[in-house]
């Protein structure tokens, strides 16, 4: 039997255990277990004489003599029993069961309970789980050097953080105070943590300035170790409130040596703007945040106010501390300010053109019915989607960001005037061109502008060699000769020679150099605004001392009275003899050097070694700079020919290893300007003179040869009998076509018009027909017999098929060419078909699967090939640079023809036979007379290589597909393009005209499609969507009912139209 003391005992053991340092559970865990514990603790109150029984039940003696046997049990008192209930086990024994997770336990004799206890306080983790919830957990990565690291870590909610950071989200995004208590906010808080208390708008306002007073603190802390301060200010007006504030920013470098930047002030500052008022803002503002005895420079723009402010502000700082150099470093202006005013000065000379480019623009973009129009005429041109900027007056990069986007428009805006009767700002072709003048001229002030106006590079040493660059750049402008009307329009955007500059320097701004001399970069006597640029770009900024790294002590600075003044810029040039002497652009600034040559050569200083090197890498860079430009004016040939006539006159290799064409143009254009730059401009004219001798009796020797001997190259007795028979053949067809088309225009029944529209009708209406599996390798080409009943397809496995019409059923396989099949073309007069193969082969084939002939010849892989509309002559195109016809009966080669510079894919008959056209690589298509032999038609427009070419049946129209994304139309009547169709959104990899009338035109892509278009007036009938992969060929049945396409995907789908098929019985012609 257990005493009680026992009991209390055991309860304080189990109470120790359960202490934080042995624990793992948290405070409000701790604190509601303890109340239990408090409750079993409360028996020990319960001090009387009585026992417990071994069954736990206590025995009270009767009150009458031998009545021992009539004893009671009484209730049980301990806590414990709230959490366990008594059940019996079917073997009539009794155990305590756990109420919340079912657990059993056994009932010890003498009825203690420290077992019960000591589950419900650490085993039971049901009764945790009801008590206090189930934790979070969340997933916590950090960065380590071997990588990110994710860890899982209980997540504990802080409500003082939430307010934390809702207070800077109001401020850093401006919202209002009531953004807190909007409904939908407090939604996403809700769930995202059901934690999440609502906040007031009072309370996050009180929030917002706790946060402010402890960045405050923060920033009084940084403010501690900065030893001088650069301070910066500017008024900006609110477009909202029509508020005026002043902003004070400074910077300074801390002890790690990195350069500091914070906002100390953004007050509001009531008109008017005098400079008292600027100063007296200003002092406040320094005082308030104690570094009005740590000022070293202030920043501001060129406004008069800040003139007397700032001197107001120098004359009370000098009394508190001393200024370096006696305040001459105090005052700086800005940089960005200053080209902003000599810039806008010089566009006053267009302000007529630019005021016709700002009236364009703001024409355009006040309806969005001229943005359509004007975005479909981009379209249209296939110009880059951006969008016109209308710009701020009084801020010249923001018109010259104007004037260069509305330049690329240049061509849209005539167009635009067409279909706008209200557009009367159109600007003129010079107009045009002086804009781009002035934009090439802006472009690098606008570059300087980005250096110098970002946040974190303060320093005018920073952009010392841009402002160098910059001045090389301006002098070339106005020693620029070849480019007409340059000198007159940048020379006219100088200020008169009498006018002084539109800046006030009222003093210079000061430079501290390595040596601790102050260096004015501003001449204080005033100069004309083109002058001030070439000779000194700008003030550059000033970043105070260091300040002192806490465990170093501060260096002693040396006087700085002693030491030399530097001349203002170093001049480097050179001479043949390899001295340096000042170049063309410098020669203003020759007697200023010598004379402060002279007075310093008095006394002499030694420059560091990495001063020595900077300077050299600073001249390397200046002599590629002069070079380029020098370059860049030179008159190069653009024929190779020339190129190597002209390398080999001045004793250079013709050619080096691996040189192409306009890398040996580069190379001669670098040696020319190398010969100017040293000055042998006499070798260099005695050997262009000598190339233009030589050239002009070459050319008089042509002429002669021309008129007297005739060029040409005799044809074999094949081909010549083979010219004729074509001639007789295009002959009788153009003769045909002339008839037709003669009897459709007098014929009173008959309506073009409405035919037109019944077949574009069909067109329009076209579904997938059928799809089928081609092969194992992707399809590369395909082509209907004259009857329409079979189809022919080849795939890069090498092996071609026959396949019976409308079922697509295989009837036969062609296999013989070794290397993959490019092509195949059924005759137009027989069923038999040609392919074509990378072997450098094309056979011929019966339907059947039968080869007849197998034409050798070509160096290289075969591309397209196609059958004269007379099917006695078949042509295929090669990457050897050639196109040639062969005689299919009996496989001679008739023609070899050359005339492009890079391979030939795509080949095509004219509907009459007496025209071929070719197509290639070099981006352009040739037309040629089959009958003569010779190239009547060169057509150029495509920037890149053409892969498909088709005559319209019409014949007077001829379709062109690129790798460009566009498929051009040309007339051969007028020998030039008729209209630009932007297709695709890939190269167009096929196009064909509809075979009978030519209606209609089909282009294939790699975009995965093939598009249908009006020939009347080229728009989008039907998009053909199917293929899952690039689309590589494609054909149309002599009844233009069907269309065939084939991929990469290995499939080959018919596309047909229902209207037509019900309208069978019509005949078209």
């Amino acid at each position: 039997m257990l005493s009680h003391a026992q009991n209390l005992k055991m309860s304080d053991h189990s109470t120790n255990m359960l202490s934080p340092e042995n624990s793992q559970t948290t405070p409000i865990m701790e604190n509601a277990i303890d109340v239990v514990v408090e409750n079993v603790n409360l028996n020990k109150e319960n001090t009387s004489s009585t026992t417990l029984g071994v069954d736990g039940v206590e025995n009270v003696e009767g009150s009458e003599e031998g009545g021992g046997d009539c004893a009671k049990k009484r209730k049980r008192t301990s806590q414990v029993w709230s959490e366990f209930k008594i059940v019996t086990l079917p073997d009539k024994s009794e155990k305590a069961e756990c109420i919340h997770c079912k657990e059993r336990f056994t009932l010890l004799k003498g009825g203690t309970t420290s077992h019960l206890l000591r589950h419900i306080k650490e085993n039971c983790v049901m009764r945790k789980t009801k008590l206090f919830g189930q934790k979070e957990l969340t997933l916590k990565s950090s960065i380590t050097e071997s990588g990110t690291v994710a860890s899982v870590q209980n997540f504990k909610y802080d409500q003082t953080k939430i307010r934390d950071i809702l207070s800077h989200l109001i401020m850093i995004h401006e919202l209002p105070f009531s953004f807190v208590e909007y409904e939908v906010f407090n939604l996403l808080m809700k769930t995202a943590t059901p934690h999440y208390q609502k906040v007031s708008r009072a309370t996050v306002r009180k929030d917002c300035f706790s946060s402010y007073e402890v960045e405050k603190k923060k920033v009084f802390a940084l403010l501690k170790f900065a030893n001088k301060v650069s301070v910066t200010t500017d008024i900006w007006k609110s477009t909202n409130q029509k508020v005026s504030y002043m902003v004070v920013t400074f910077h300074f470098i801390d002890s790690n040596w990195k350069l500091q930047k914070r906002t100390l002030s953004f007050c509001d500052v009531p008109p008017p703007h005098s400079g008292v008022a600027i100063c007296d803002a200003l002092s406040k503002c320094l005082v308030e945040w104690e570094i009005d005895d740590k000022v070293w420079s202030a920043t501001v723009d060129n406004a008069s106010y800040n003139d007397v402010a700032i001197r107001m502000l120098k004359d009370n700082l000098s009394y508190k501390n001393q200024l370096a150099l006696g305040g001459k470093l105090f005052h700086v202006r800005c940089c960005a300010h200053i080209l902003n005013l000599l810039v806008q000065d010089g566009l006053l000379e267009i302000g007529d053109i630019i005021k016709n480019v700002r009236e364009s623009v703001k024409h355009v973009t006040q309806s969005e019915s001229r943005l359509n129009i004007f975005g479909e005429i981009v379209k249209q041109l296939k110009l880059p989607s951006k969008k016109l900027i209308l710009d701020c007056c009084t801020r010249w990069n923001a018109t010259f960001f104007m004037l260069s986007t509305a330049l690329e428009f240049k061509d849209v805006f005539p167009r635009y005037a067409q279909r706008e009767t209200s557009y009367l700002f159109l600007p003129s072709e010079d107009d045009w061109m002086k804009v781009a003048e002035v934009c090439s001229f802006l472009a690098a002030f606008n570059e300087l502008t980005k250096i110098i106006s970002v946040d974190f590079s303060p320093c005018g040493s920073a952009c010392n060699f841009e402002q160098l660059q910059l001045r090389l750049e301006v002098a070339a402008f106005f020693k620029e000769e070849s480019s007409v009307g340059v000198t007159e329009l940048i020379q006219g955007m100088d200020v008169d020679k009498e006018s002084s500059v539109s800046v006030s320097v009222a003093e210079p701004s000061v430079a501290v150099t390595d040596d601790q001399a102050p260096v004015s970069t501003i001449d204080p006597t005033p100069s004309p605004a083109m002058q001030l640029i070439i000779h000194s770009l700008a003030p550059p900024s000033i970043v105070p001392p260091i300040a002192p790294i806490p465990s170093v002590p501060a260096p002693i600075l040396l006087p700085l009275a002693p030491l030399p003044v530097r001349p203002p810029v170093l001049r480097p040039h050179l001479s043949q003899n390899g001295e340096m002497r000042a170049s063309d652009s410098d020669s203003d600034c020759d007697d200023s050097s010598r004379a402060h040559a002279a007075s310093g050569s008095a006394v002499e200083y030694e420059i560091s070694e990495e001063s020595k090197q900077f300077r050299e890498r600073q001249e390397k860079a200046k002599q590629e700079l002069l070079m380029k430009r020098r370059a860049s004016a030179l008159a190069v040939p653009t024929n190779d020919m020339a190129v190597r006539t002209r390398l080999r006159r001045l004793g250079e290799p013709v050619t080096l290893f691996g040189e192409r064409e306009m890398e040996r143009r580069d190379r001669l254009r670098m040696i020319m300007a190398k010969l100017d730059a040293e000055g042998q401009l006499e070798k260099l004219m005695k050997a262009h003179e000598e190339e233009e001798a030589v050239a002009s009796v070459a050319t008089e020797e042509v002429e002669e040869e021309t008129l007297q001997y005739p060029f040409y190259t005799e044809g074999s007795k094949s081909l010549l009998d083979a010219r004729v028979e074509i001639a007789k053949y295009s002959i009788m067809r153009a003769a045909s076509r002339l008839s037709r088309a003669r009897r459709k225009r007098d014929d009173p029944d008959e309506d073009l018009d409405a035919e037109i529209d019944w077949v574009l009708k069909g067109a329009g209406s076209l579904v997938l027909d059928c799809s089928e599996i081609g092969d194992d390798r992707p399809l590369s080409g395909c082509s209907f017999s004259h009857d329409g009943k079979l189809l022919a397809t080849c795939a890069l496995s090498g092996v071609a098929k026959i396949w019976s019409m409308p079922q697509v059923n295989k009837v036969s396989a062609l296999k013989g060419h070794t290397e993959r099949a490019t092509d195949v073309a059924f005759s137009p007069v027989l069923n038999h078909l040609a392919t074509a193969s990378a072997d450098c082969t094309a056979r011929l084939w019966n339907a059947e699967g039968s080869l007849l002939k197998t034409f050798e010849g070509h160096l290289d892989r075969l591309a397209r090939i196609a059958f004269h509309p007379s099917g006695k002559y078949l042509a295929t195109a090669s990457f050897d640079k050639t196109w040639r016809l062969w005689d299919v009966e009996t496989g001679e080669e008739l023609l070899l023809q050359e005339g492009h510079s890079r391979s030939v894919y795509g080949i095509s008959f004219h509907q009459d036979g007496s025209l071929a056209a070719s197509c290639g690589l070099d981006a352009l298509a040739r037309v040629w007379d089959l009958r003569s032999g010779r190239s009547i038609l060169a057509l150029e427009g495509h920037v890149k290589p053409v892969l498909g070419v088709s005559f319209s049946p019409n014949g007077y129209h001829l379709a062109t597909g690129a790798e460009d994304n566009a498929c051009r139309i040309w007339d051969l009547r007028k020998k030039k393009s008729l209209y630009v169709i932007p297709a695709h959104s890939n190269l167009i990899s096929q196009v064909k005209f509809e075979p009978q009338e030519g209606y209609f035109l089909v282009t294939a892509s790699y975009d995965m499609t093939a598009k249908v278009w009006s020939a009347r007036d080229f728009k989008p009938i039907k998009t053909l969507s199917g293929h899952e992969a690039k689309v590589t060929s494609l054909d149309i049945t002599e009844d233009g009912r069907c269309i065939g396409t084939v991929s990469h995907d290995r499939t080959i789908k018919l596309w047909s139209a229902a209207e037509m098929d019900k309208d069978k019985a019509m005949d078209i012609d």
